[in-house]
């Protein structure tokens, strides 16, 4: 069974239609975890389903590693790691593991 993806928040109801705040809105923020190390995080929107955030440079993570809100809502997979030795941080950006602009249903929990 595949994770359940978390892509974002009903921000307003009109009748029938509900508005999602998409997470990955450029400048929103997200706590989340690294799932292989459990390593908290806090992921800044980039659009289009992509994020960014920041660790010390010492700090292990790996590519195509899955980040998480909670054991069962997975945000998205680590897609690169811009790791400068002379800098104190290394930025890791990521991407939701689907395409946002091909969805044509989502489920909505309350």
């Amino acid at each position: 069974m595949p994770p359940n993806i978390l892509l974002g928040e009903v921000s307003e109801i009109v009748g029938k239609t509900a508005k999602i705040k998409l997470y990955s809105t450029p400048g929103e923020n997200i706590e989340a975890h690294l799932a292989n190390s459990g390593t908290p995080v806090t992921l800044i929107g980039r659009g289009g389903g992509n994020f960014k955030f920041e660790l010390p440079r010492e700090a292990a993570v790996s590519l195509d590693e899955p980040v998480s809100v909670a054991p069962d809502f997975l945000v998205g997979m680590v897609k690169k790691i811009d790791a400068d030795p002379r800098e104190p941080l290394q930025t890791i950006y990521l991407a939701s593991p689907v395409n946002i602009f091909s969805l044509q249903y989502i489920l909505i929990l309350q």
